[in-house]
């Protein structure tokens, strides 16, 4: 997975001032955000989970694609294929935000 940077420049002052100013207000709504992941993520964890345990089976083997032959319905096994898509894009989005640094111009 390739990871970018992402600066984010405030004009005036220091970076000592982001949380001193309106400013900091980028830098609240992104940690913000992070936290709502960072919940998103433990409840998509715990969806996955039950369906490994329910079924006894990897959801790693699963996203490669491998069958689970005694699934009891159609509808499991794609609100489990779909979990495990949700948790990929909540994780590369977590990875972006946790790596955006934060600059004076």
């Amino acid at each position: 997975m390739e990871v970018f940077m992402i600066r984010i420049q405030v004009p005036g002052g220091t970076t000592k001032d982001l949380d001193r100013d309106n400013s900091g207000v980028v830098k609240g709504a992104i940690e913000s955000k992070i936290r709502c992941l960072r919940f998103a993520l433990a409840r998509s964890e715990k969806v996955i989970t039950a369906f490994e345990e329910k079924y006894h089976f990897p959801s790693s083997d699963l996203a490669r694609g491998k069958a689970v032959e005694d699934l009891e319905s159609h509808d499991d096994y794609q609100e489990w294929i779909g979990e495990i898509h949700v948790r990929g894009r909540i994780l590369a989005e977590l990875d972006t935000l946790e790596h955006v640094a934060y600059e004076r111009s």
